[in-house]
């Protein structure tokens, strides 16, 4: 177990001048007690955690920022080529000002990268059933970029393959119903 972590200077001055607020607060005498001893006791601790999220947020800030970032790229790309360029402004304009989106894109080293790793599989599925029976290299790539990253964040991703069945079966029904069952050469 390791030993608490000593507050730093600043949380020493920050409850100094709670104590001093404290002593312009009302003459409530039993008030004034309680005050006193969660500024004492509760202030030091209070500041190391916050300095300790300061420090994580700091530290995860620049990773997931970056990502975020790509998630509103591709987010665009997907609705320009799906719905043309004004879809494609609308798109990246309600993302970047969703709160949600901007909020974790600074916070959360997981669900950030997940959703942008699964818009970026989508991304892949979109090009490769634009281009069927035929898709060329580049969106393979971005499938298998896509399906690998959802995956190696979570396994939750594995489900994004199952996107493709719907319209694969309705590829599949079209083709059936224009030339008919043929047998496999």
């Amino acid at each position: 177990v390791q030993p608490p972590r000593q507050p730093s200077h600043s949380a020493a001055v920050a409850a100094r001048q709670a104590a001093a607020w404290l002593e312009m607060t009302p003459p409530n005498r039993e008030l004034r007690t309680m005050l006193r001893a969660l500024i004492e006791n509760a202030a030091p601790s209070l500041a190391v955690m916050v300095e300790e999220h300061l420090q994580t947020f700091i530290r995860n800030a620049g990773e997931t920022t970056g990502v975020g970032i790509l998630g509103l790229a591709v987010t665009w790309r997907i609705a320009r080529r799906t719905g043309g360029p004004l879809a494609g402004l609308i798109a990246l304009a309600l993302l970047a000002t969703c709160p949600l989106w901007y909020g974790h894109m600074f916070i959360n080293p997981k669900d950030a990268p997940l959703a942008v790793a699964m818009a970026v599989l989508l991304l892949g599925l979109v090009r490769a059933l634009e281009e069927y029976p035929r898709p060329n290299v580049a969106t393979i790539l971005i499938f298998g970029l896509g399906l690998g990253l959802s995956l190696g964040t979570r396994i939750l991703g594995g489900i994004a393959a199952l996107y493709v069945l719907l319209p694969m079966a309705m590829i599949l029904l079209a083709e059936l119903r224009a030339q008919g069952a043929r047998p496999a050469a």
